[in-house]
């Protein structure tokens, strides 16, 4: 009989450890885990607001022309190419109220993601008690108005023309915070310009861009 005691003891004394390292890996990979999934599909439905503030602002709505005149000289040779200040300023200021509403409404909801995910099994991953992460818009959301040249054949140039739109949102999870960034370029005009693009031009001034700030 004290033979046997002598062995669980010591034995004890090496599992005991053992199962608390265990338990902290193991409490570290589900956080890993939640958060991982938590913060891709937060960062989805940033993804889902600016496309809809896109949609409803400025797509079927914008045409090139509208966005930039082109000047040519009597020989019609282009000297000059000149953006619309005033309707470029509008949009944007349009298209961020618009974004920065979706990004508000965030806070209104609740993300649930089946623990079964956290197994990696497709039979499981709709299965388990539901794990609640909260969100809310945090620090800037910046609208940007871009464009770049590329060359599209012998004597012309494409130009487009998109919008540069950056968000931040924080993610809640049981026991753990992080933020996640929210970016998306999305192409809003452009044109084939037959000639040759000046070298110099009034291209888009640090001016064309807005931003709105979330206090916490």
């Amino acid at each position: 009989m004290y033979g046997r005691r002598s062995i669980v003891k010591p034995l004890i004394i090496l599992l005991v450890p053992l199962l608390i390292s265990f338990y902290f890996f193991l409490d570290a990979r589900l956080e890993s885990s939640i958060m991982g999934m938590a913060i891709s599909r937060s960062q989805l439905m940033g993804q889902q607001i600016i496309s809809r503030a896109i949609i409803e602002n400025i797509a079927h709505k914008t045409e090139y022309q509208d966005l930039m005149t082109i000047h040519k000289d009597s020989e019609g040779r282009i000297v000059l190419m000149q953006p619309n200040t005033v309707i470029i300023n509008r949009m944007m200021a349009e298209t961020l109220l618009c974004v920065e509403e979706g990004f508000i409404n965030l806070q209104r909801q609740t993300l649930s993601i089946p623990s079964g995910q956290l197994t990696g099994s497709k039979i499981f991953a709709a299965y388990g008690p539901e794990i609640k992460v909260k969100m809310m818009p945090v620090g800037k959301i910046n609208v940007e108005m871009n464009h770049q040249f590329e060359e599209a054949g012998i004597n012309q140039t494409h130009h487009l023309i998109y919008l540069k739109i950056n968000g931040r949102i924080k993610v809640i999870a049981p026991f753990n915070e992080e933020e996640a960034d929210v970016n998306m370029n999305i192409p809003i005009a452009e044109n084939i310009v037959v000639g040759q693009v000046p070298d110099t031009y009034l291209g888009f001034s640090s001016q064309s861009k807005f931003s709105s700030l979330f206090q916490e």
